[in-house]
């Protein structure tokens, strides 16, 4: 025998109450991750650029550090000694090799 409608009619009332709460503690939880996530990834953003910084400074600092090693062997390189002694250096590298 089925059930009178008023008994039915309170279960799917609470039913539906239950239903409302957990969709409503559903929404609460996945607002909160949300909330959770965006301040993550905020977090990571920015310590991801202080690592970019850190690199790009290392970076500019080895290009400076290269420049002026360039600028030391060409100033080697134009000096009087190295210029006037370039063929006999030539010519001593060609019998050293023979």
């Amino acid at each position: 025998m089925a059930p009178p409608p008023d008994v039915e009619l309170a279960a799917l009332k609470e039913r539906y109450r239950l239903l409302l709460e957990a969709h409503e503690a559903r929404g609460r939880l996945l607002s909160r991750q949300r909330w959770e996530f965006a301040d993550r990834l905020k977090d990571e953003v920015e310590e991801r650029g202080r690592a970019l910084e850190r690199l790009q400074a290392e970076i500019d600092d080895l290009e400076e550090r290269l420049a002026g090693r360039q600028r030391e062997l060409d100033d080697l390189r134009n000096t009087k000694t190295l210029r006037y002694t370039a063929a006999v250096r030539r010519l001593w590298g060609r019998l050293r090799g023979r």
